[in-house]
């Protein structure tokens, strides 16, 4: 019998185990969390060989998440994660802001069989600004940029393909000066151990639709699966008007981890080239974080996952 376990399934599951265990087990650490992205970057489109996807997100703790999806390889793709030195991440954002991510601008210029490329930089911070930029070929400093997210992806990932040689190469005629949509409205991580072993859940929700989603269960027995997946637009909207209703933007860590518990990471954002972002981590939350992962399950649960959230074959 294969169980198949989707990501708003365990999300359900963890706030449900989350309630049991604050009843039953003591917290092991009652120091608050602090875990906010410093980078997401997200490749989709179309290749010569065929479909492509990558999504990478680094966190200011060392915690990184790699998802890669090659139509042309086959299966489902593979997902990592690494633990990653302070040190490291550190030295990333440095070279990240000498190399000005804060600053630059969209930039899509006419091109076939290449993927688009968007980098969101943050200064790590419960309450941060974040900026975001798209390009499909770039410039020179759109390059640099690149290079070093690929470098350090290099370092600390094996056996990495990168496509920045097919998706920067100077830049051609623009297509529009008008900007790119496509700036992240929401970054839902969960990562950590549970009763049946390790798991990981990435997810990155994009104010144009684009839903990139990654998962890997251990107890399953292989690589993990990634893919992208197409909302509408005004469900994005709405998901972003209910957390802000909600209270996400106020939440802060929990103050509690616990055994065989999963720590939950959500980062809102407003969805502008330059967004208002806040970043909060939760194992067993409060009524104001139960209310929050609901609706991000709801909006799983209806766009992403399948309707039988648990499947058994």
């Amino acid at each position: 019998m294969k169980v198949t376990c989707t990501i708003a399934t365990l999300l359900s599951l963890a706030t449900l185990a989350g309630a049991q265990m604050t009843a039953t087990l003591a917290p092991v650490s009652t120091v608050a969390l602090k875990r906010e992205p410093t980078l997401v970057y997200d490749v989709t489109g179309s290749t010569i060989a065929g479909p492509v996807h990558t999504s990478f997100v680094v966190y200011n703790d060392g915690h990184a998440s790699l998802s890669q999806f090659f139509n042309y390889a086959g299966g489902d793709g593979s997902v990592e994660t690494r633990q990653i030195s302070m040190l490291a991440v550190s030295q990333l954002v440095l070279d990240l802001d000498a190399a000005g991510a804060d600053t630059l601008p969209d930039h899509i210029a006419f091109a076939t069989d290449t993927p688009y490329q968007t980098v969101t930089f943050m200064k790590p911070g419960t309450d941060t600004k974040a900026h975001t930029f798209t390009i499909l070929f770039g410039t020179p400093a759109h390059g640099n940029v690149i290079a070093i997210v690929n470098s350090f992806i290099n370092t600390h990932f094996r056996g990495v393909t990168s496509l920045s040689a097919q998706a920067v190469s100077g830049g051609g005629p623009s297509i529009a000066a008008a900007a790119f949509v496509q700036e992240p409205v929401l970054i839902f991580d969960v990562t950590g151990s549970s009763i049946a072993g390790p798991v990981h859940d990435s997810v990155v929700v994009y104010n144009n639709g684009l839903v990139s989603v990654s998962e890997f269960r251990m107890f399953q027995g292989n690589d993990g699966s990634t893919r992208t997946v197409s909302v509408p637009v005004k469900a994005v909207r709405r998901l972003s008007s209910a957390l802000a209703a909600a209270g996400a933007f106020s939440l802060q860590d929990s103050a509690a981890t616990f055994p065989d518990l999963p720590v939950t990471t959500i980062s809102v954002l407003s969805g502008k080239t330059d967004a208002k972002a806040h970043t909060f981590s939760v194992t067993v939350g409060n009524a104001g974080h139960a209310a929050v992962q609901g609706i991000i399950q709801n909006f799983l649960s209806t766009y992403v996952d399948p309707p039988t959230s648990i499947k058994l074959e």
